[in-house]
């Protein structure tokens, strides 16, 4: 039995072959100039589902860096703070000394009266100083004021604490503590 090849049918397979090869042609170019080998999930799902993976871990990454970047930050402002404090309590507490002193004329005791009532403002504008947050540094679980000068030198302290900053893979640091654990 002969079997006669139509010339159509030879073109149609040779026309319909190119057209595959073109295709393919174009695929892989398009992948040489982007660079990516997946261009689109049909090209490999299981690729691209483990691509998809990494790119969010490299997401959770990034964030995670700039959360210890942020919580390093407020850490270095909250050692930096109090050093400040530290400064000025020691200065409160020579005065207090100074000021025992029995030799001390009127206008001295004015002298040391005032220096001690700049220092509590100056400790008191410390505490509440903001975090890189824009958070009360020494403050309690709202954006108040941490600490609230009363008569006679009288302090009222904010209740509870700031909240802890996340770090990544449900890590969070605790960065201040509030200023009535220190103050009070």
């Amino acid at each position: 039995m002969t079997t006669n090849v139509s010339t159509g049918l030879f073109y149609n397979r040779s026309t319909a072959s190119m057209q595959k090869l073109q295709a393919q042609f174009d695929r892989l170019n398009e992948q040489v100039s982007t660079g990516k080998k997946l261009l689109k999930p049909s090209d490999d799902s299981v690729g691209y589902q483990r691509l998809q993976v990494i790119n969010r871990a490299n997401a959770d990454g990034v964030q995670d860096a700039a959360n210890v970047t942020l919580a390093q930050a407020s850490l270095q402002q909250a050692g930096s703070t109090l050093s400040q404090m530290t400064e000025r309590l020691q200065r409160a507490s020579e005065l207090v000394l100074l000021g025992k002193n029995g030799t001390n004329s009127d206008a001295a005791k004015s002298a040391i009266a005032t220096e001690l009532e700049g220092i509590l403002q100056s400790i008191v504008t410390l505490a509440n100083a903001k975090d890189a947050r824009g958070m009360p540094m020494f403050g309690g679980k709202d954006t108040g004021a941490a600490v609230t000068p009363g008569a006679a030198g009288a302090m009222s302290f904010a209740e509870g604490k700031a909240a802890a900053m996340p770090l990544g893979d449900g890590q969070r640091v605790e960065v201040t503590v509030n200023a009535k654990e220190f103050l009070a």
